[in-house]
């Protein structure tokens, strides 16, 4: 996001209020971080929006960086269901009055049809309504009051008609950090150079029940109960802005992850790349999935000097395998029910055997692209481990 506020403030006047004698956009003076954001919204998203003054303005790259991770993280699901496509929702937790994440996925992401906006504050909810409609955004987004703040996220939230069939590909939230207003205070004075003015609700920044480690912890144990099968291959995400709390969910995920209750999970820092609201704070990323096979980071293998088109015709003369080259035709993918590229099950099948289909389908799915072999879908290291060594001694 390229941003020229001298620009910027030619064609939007009320801009030129924030700028210093210097010439820079002066991001402490009141208002003028709500006045750039709605601003680049409307430039870049033609999003007509308009903040309410009372409530957190939300930082628009750290909100993009996070929609861009989320959409990596669920890339290849989503590629590999397009028929599905207009299928999958994406669920906002504490979707605030700007319901940002909704406007800014709608716009830019292509990991959700439909983005569900939820909220404790019916004001937020309002407001954030008003935006929607404002926006022609109606069938798109839709919003929830959540009168428990204790219910994080369950499977009602998607029980409506409209939304029959579709799936739950990944779930946002951007917790409050603080445990109460001392705790907000002790964390601010370790913050000397912060120059913009602090204004929120008390819903944004507090959690009595232990702050950003506490709703996390407990949104990660809700998420455990969810039984619906539209959340099977659901990715429960959220973002971090204290890293004493990613240390504490690292212990948290890993006894789950032992127990066989948390099939994976990612934390990580969330890179910020674009640098318009100078100074930027850290951010980090957690997600999990209790049932999902898709990988994430993705296990690959590189083939040096690899030939797309040879290893294709090779792999196609396999039985219970299908192939399909992506929308680009750079890159393929293989779906195997059975690793028969190996020997073994090689000779079982010149012979006619089929003692191999007695222990039932081990489907993965991998993707050949460039000079690198991916790891998609499935839970059978014995395929990963074999066709990274046919695909080598294919020359």
């Amino acid at each position: 996001m390229d941003v020229n506020f001298s620009k910027l403030s030619e064609e939007f006047p009320h801009l030129k209020k924030h700028f210093k004698e210097n010439g820079k956009y002066d991001f402490g003076r009141e208002g003028a971080v709500y006045d750039i954001s709605e601003v680049i919204l409307k430039k870049v998203y033609d999003l007509n929006i308009h903040f309410d003054r009372t409530k957190l303005c939300p930082r628009i790259p750290n909100r993009l960086a996070y929609i861009k991770w989320c959409e990596r993280l669920v890339h290849e699901r989503c590629e590999l269901n397009k028929d599905k496509a207009e299928g999958f929702i994406s669920i906002d937790i504490g979707t605030g009055s700007s319901a940002i994440y909704p406007f800014l996925g709608v716009k830019h992401s292509k990991f959700a049809s439909v983005f569900i906006g939820t909220d404790v504050d019916p004001h937020s909810i309002d407001h954030a309504s008003s935006l929607v409609h404002a926006n022609g955004l109606q069938d798109r987004i839709k919003l929830v009051t959540v009168s428990n703040s204790e219910e994080i996220i369950n499977s009602s939230l998607i029980d409506s008609e409209d939304l029959d069939n579709h799936v739950v590909s990944i779930t946002m939230c951007n917790p409050p950090f603080y445990s109460s207003h001392e705790d907000l205070l002790h964390h601010a004075q370790n913050k000397p150079d912060r120059t913009n003015v602090l204004t929120a609700s008390e819903s944004e920044l507090i959690y009595s029940d232990g702050g950003e480690f506490g709703f996390v912890s407990k949104y990660v144990e809700q998420s455990l109960r969810i039984k619906d099968a539209a959340f099977n291959e659901c990715w429960f995400t959220s973002q971090l802005g204290l890293k004493g709390t990613c240390d504490r969910l690292d212990e948290k995920m890993k006894e789950l992850k032992f127990n066989k209750l948390v099939k994976a999970y990612i934390i990580e820092e969330l890179i910020i790349r674009d640098m318009t609201f100078r100074p930027t704070t850290k951010r980090w990323v957690i997600a999990w999935t209790v049932n999902s096979k898709f990988h994430y980071p993705i296990p690959r293998l590189r083939i040096p000097n690899i030939l797309l088109d040879l290893v294709y015709e090779k792999l196609n003369t396999f039985s219970y395998c299908t192939l399909y080259f992506d929308e680009y035709k750079t890159s393929f993918y293989l779906e195997s029910e059975y690793p028969t590229w190996t020997r073994k099950l090689q000779r079982q099948i010149k012979f006619k055997r089929s003692d191999f289909l007695k222990n039932g389908s081990q489907k993965c799915i991998f993707k050949v692209a460039g000079d690198c072999v991916y790891w998609v879908y499935g839970e059978d290291n014995y395929s990963w481990e074999t066709i990274k060594t046919y695909l080598l001694k294919i020359r």
